[in-house]
């Protein structure tokens, strides 16, 4: 067991309060914090540009609003017409005629 002294903090919790705002394009609102190499808070979208391209993201790719996600609504399931129950059904009345 490691003392708490020794234990190393690697995991700190971003706090994120009203006046949070993002260390590269100072937005206020984002869907979700993240931190930078150093630490400061930033946005989702400044957070995943740094991580794909290896730079700051450019200021002027800023917007205003958060950019909802357009998904597809899930198709209503039809029911299903038990249409081989019916030919069983009449096969068999045929059936019982014959005997």
């Amino acid at each position: 067991r490691s003392s708490p002294s020794t234990k190393q903090s690697h995991t700190r919790k971003l706090v994120v309060g009203p006046d949070t705002r993002c260390s590269n394009c100072q937005t206020g609102s984002t869907s979700l914090w993240r931190r930078n190499v150093s630490g400061s808070p930033v946005c989702n979208a400044c957070g995943l540009y740094f991580k794909l391209h290896g730079q700051q993201r450019p200021l002027n790719m800023r917007k205003d609003t958060v950019q909802g996600r357009k998904r597809k609504q899930p198709a209503k399931r039809k029911k299903r017409n038990n249409v081989n129950q019916d030919l069983i059904t009449k096969s068999s009345s045929k059936i019982f005629q014959f005997i």
